[in-house]
């Protein structure tokens, strides 16, 4: 039996394109930019017979997930497993001063090595994993949606393919993006990451809000 599960990135903050790291803290919701997003993947996948809607508790993926489930009538499940990265080493900062306060970090993250005060690549895919399996086990064979983060999907994602956590921003997830897993048994398939062609704009980005993640030039967070 085939379950089909969407991923979804939350839309767009202010924190984004301000490039500061916001990690779990909380009270930091969709800019106008970002709600337009939101409603622009729940419009997507409004005609897909969606069983279920879960996301993680803070508040850009929950505005963003509650734009999905309404389209279904269903309620969002919150599930403290989908949430952010840990990056309680650096939330709170702009990333141009992570990079000159924090250099040697930076870049041991990029490798991915494990550095205190950020969560490693396995034990975020590993939640991530679990999540989406409890999920799957009350929806077996339907079609059901988790929005998350960005370190998160690709954390997941890089599990199922099998690549290394030093190779883990070779897998862009944009703000609002889909992508799409078939699970089925024990075993996962990746369709397709980082849809955005519902945002319009070349190539799917979002030209209105020329604004993608919120990282810096050497790339090392989310």
């Amino acid at each position: 039996m085939i379950t089909t599960v969407y991923l979804v990135r939350h839309g767009v903050t202010e924190w984004n394109v301000a490039r500061r790291i916001a990690g779990r803290l909380p009270g930091i919701a969709l800019s106008a930019d970002g709600r337009r997003e939101a409603a622009a993947v729940a419009s997507r996948l409004a005609a897909l017979p969606i069983r279920a809607v879960a996301a993680s508790p803070l508040e850009r993926a929950h505005e963003t997930a509650a734009a999905i489930a309404r389209a279904h009538g269903l309620a969002v499940a919150e599930d403290a497993s989908l949430t952010e990265r840990e990056y309680v080493r650096w939330q709170g900062l702009f990333s141009a001063e992570i990079r000159a306060r924090d250099p040697d970090a930076v870049d041991a993250v990029a490798r991915g090595d494990d550095v205190p005060g950020i969560e490693p690549v396995g034990a975020m895919a590993e939640r991530m994993w679990d999540g989406m399996e409890r999920l799957v086990g009350g929806h077996p064979g339907g079609a059901l949606v988790i929005v998350s983060h960005a370190d998160p999907i690709r954390a997941l994602i890089a599990r199922i393919i099998g690549m290394p956590p030093a190779r883990l921003r070779a897998i862009e997830i944009g703000t609002a993006s889909l992508s799409r897993l078939r699970r089925r048994d024990s075993s996962a398939v990746v369709d397709f990451a980082n849809s955005r062609a519902h945002l319009g704009g070349p190539l799917g980005t979002d030209s209105s809000s020329g604004t993608d993640q919120g990282r810096p030039a050497a790339r090392p967070l989310s």
